[in-house]
This record gives C-alpha cells, structure tokens and sequence, in this order.
C-alpha cells in the first residue's frame, strides 16, 4: 500500500544490504580453490579471475546465496525502516539476476514497496521513477549523478571502493553523504525527515 507523503528510500542490495562480497569470497574458495587477496575483496570480487561470465553465474546461484548474510547492522535497520516508511530494492543487477534476490528477501520476510534491476547502468533513471526522497548505495560508480539529476539524496555506505574519506555524515561536494554503516545512517534518516516518517 502506498502512503502519500511518507518517506520513500531506495537501498542497493549488493555490497550495501547483503555481504555479496563476503559470499564470493567463501563461494570461489570452496568451489574453485580460489583464495581473495584482501585488495580483491571489493565488488565485483573474483570476477578478474574467474570472468565475466563465470561471474554473472556464479552470483545468481543457489549456493552463493546459501553463503550470503546481511552486511553488519543492515537487517534490525531493515526492519525499522520498512515500518517508518516505504523502501525499494534498488539493484544494478540485470532482471535475469534477480529472481534469487527476490527468494532471500522473500524467505527472511522482508516485503518492500517495490523493486528495480538496472542492469549495471547508472541508477538514475529507476530512482527518477520511483520517486525516492534517498538512496543508499556503496557504489558511487552507479550512483554520481544521482543528486543533481533526480533530487534523489545520495547516502553512501563508506566502503574502500568508493576512495572516500569513511567520515561519518561527512558532505562531498554537497552532493552525497558518507555513512560509517547502517546504524549512522538510519540516525541521520530520523533526524533529517523525521515528519516523513510513520510513528513506531
């Protein structure tokens, strides 16, 4: 159900709700012999090694996603937000990749407002349609236009990738906000639209 005037955010699911990378690190170790060196523990991890189409497979299988948990903090922030406001999956997974996406959501009870694949492209447009108040991403690469194309807030979870400065709340360009992990980020959702969010 829609709620007109509620808060409406955006969350990327790779690398920023779950530890996809984490889950390639065990899965490539424990089917292919392959150990990450700490500098290949980033998104997309293994894929130099092991190919792009390797890769693609290896992240849309059943046993990945027996290896995969929530990034620290991200399930309890999950469920608290879910309640306050309404949350979309926002993934630059192509469609095809998302159908186990969509079972682990849906086998943890997480229902969310709605949910959209951007096929490795920036996520300009599927926040534009959407609607969203705020996205929160780890990966600038998809996400560097976002503010001054959309109006969209881009929240960034501080991840070496981005080459960020990991300073909590710290403002870039006044264009995104560097989040230390989920929790930083939530407070910062409650104190900036705390009148868009439903009561607990």
């Amino acid at each position: 159900m829609s709620h007109p005037g509620r808060l409406r955010i955006g969350i990327d699911f790779d690398g920023t709700l779950a530890d996809s990378i984490g889950a390639a690190a065990r899965f490539l170790e424990e089917f292919g012999g392959i150990v990450l060196a700490p500098h290949e523990r980033r998104w997309p991890p293994g894929r130099e090694r092991i190919g792009a189409e390797r890769f693609a497979a290896m992240i849309a299988d059943d046993r990945f996603f027996d290896r995969l948990d929530f990034v620290p903090a991200a399930e309890p922030v999950m469920r608290q937000l879910v309640e306050e406001a309404e949350v979309f999956l926002v993934t630059a997974r192509t469609e095809e990749q998302t159908a186990p996406v969509r079972r682990w959501l849906a086998a943890r009870d997480l229902s969310l407002a709605g949910f959209a694949s951007t096929g490795y492209t920036q996520k300009t447009e599927a926040c534009r349609a959407l609607g969203l108040d705020v996205h929160f991403d780890d990966m600038l690469a998809h996400t560097q236009d976002l503010s001054r194309e959309t109006g969209t807030t881009l929240a960034l979870l501080a991840a070496p990738w981005n080459d960020l400065t990991p300073t909590e709340g710290e403002l870039r360009e006044g264009e995104h906000r560097v989040h230390a992990g989920w929790d930083a980020f939530h407070r910062w959702v409650r104190e900036t639209f705390e009148d868009r969010l439903a009561s607990s």
